[in-house]
């Protein structure tokens, strides 16, 4: 089964602590390589990490990120002026915003 990012990070953690491959496939119900294959994402985890809240990573399965950092730092901007405004936002207003900014910067129909 595919690992949340945030079991993923732990496998990582586990593993610079000491955890044997062995017992890390055992404890999450993976294979070793499956394990060896988290290890060697080290560095894009770390990267991926930085730049998203810890809030939903054992919903998250993969790595990729904003299809356009522009887009992506245009949507931030504007959550954050939405946050010191006080105004609560959901997902699907900033999915909705997502795809406002990707039609003003002149993004592709399939965004």
């Amino acid at each position: 089964s595919t690992q949340s990012t945030g079991h993923k990070k732990d496998v990582i953690q586990k593993n610079k602590d000491g955890a044997k491959v062995n017992d890390l496939a055992e404890e999450y119900k993976i294979g070793t390589q499956t394990v060896r294959d988290i290890r060697k994402q080290e560095g894009k985890m770390e990267t991926f990490l930085k730049s998203f809240s810890p809030a939903n990573l054992d919903q998250r399965k993969g790595l990729k990120g904003p299809k356009s950092e522009q887009i992506e730092d245009a949507v931030l901007n504007w959550y954050n002026e939405q946050m010191a405004l006080e105004v609560h936002v959901e997902g699907k207003e900033i999915m909705a915003k997502a795809v406002e900014f990707n039609r003003l910067m002149g993004g592709p129909i399939t965004f």
